[in-house]
């Protein structure tokens, strides 16, 4: 006999637990029904549904915001390039443009803005690079690095065709965004060209057409010189 019971007892009382009972007397009688545990795991996976999507989606906006944050930061250092060489960095021989120019690696693309002046400490990740695959389109990037395409690497025609007063004086960076491909980012979008033909327009990623739509976060440059 316990300590409790032998004092409760002592005192004129019976059960230490009987007041207990007598106030909750279903509590003697049983625990939880297989329906009743049923009801909270129901409740809870109701919860998940509605939280985990918002959280999802938390997490698209916060790196959507960090895309713009760093294009905006190469934007800048671009210019201060500009400044000083009186055109955007070139990729490949803007004298000689060539098809396969536009599949001049993104880190390589921006080497220019790191060495050998600093414009910029390091070129920063894309948040939505998928880390060792290969891009969408049948494109080969596997760097995470941004797109960076000055006006020689223009949409919709053969590089050889191109404007000369285009191709040091208009850029575009980009993103891939939520779907996680480049799409028409790889180009400039600053290209006369890609504004005429709606290929910037449709390129672009829109979050009023849904958190996860397609569509490449980009952002242009430049002017005629």
């Amino acid at each position: 006999m316990s300590r409790l019971t032998t004092y409760w007892q002592s005192r004129g009382g019976g059960c230490p637990m009987a007041p207990v009972r007598a106030l909750f007397p279903m509590m003697a009688m049983r625990g939880f029904t297989l329906i009743e545990l049923l009801i909270v795991v129901a409740i809870i996976a109701i919860l998940a549904a509605i939280a985990v999507p918002n959280f999802m989606e938390a997490q698209v906006r916060a790196k959507v915001s960090r895309t713009k944050t760093d294009l905006r930061s190469l934007k800048v250092a671009l210019e201060a390039y500009r400044t000083e060489n009186n055109l955007y960095p070139p990729v490949g021989n803007p004298s000689f443009p060539s098809t396969f120019d536009v599949l001049t690696p993104f880190t390589y693309r921006l080497k220019a803005v790191t060495s050998p002046v600093a414009y910029i400490t390091t070129i920063p990740h894309d948040p939505f690079a998928r880390a060792g695959q290969p891009e969408g389109n049948g494109l080969p990037f596997i760097d995470p690095a941004y797109s960076y395409a000055p006006g020689n690497l223009y949409f919709g025609s053969a590089p050889i065709f191109g404007t000369k007063m285009y191709r040091g004086s208009v850029f575009s960076v980009s993103g891939r965004g939520p779907d996680r491909y480049i799409l028409f980012g790889n180009y400039c979008m600053a290209h006369p060209t890609a504004q005429q033909d709606g290929a910037y327009v449709r390129g672009s990623y829109d979050a009023t057409n849904g958190t996860l739509s397609e569509g490449d976060v980009i952002m242009l440059g430049g002017g005629r010189m």
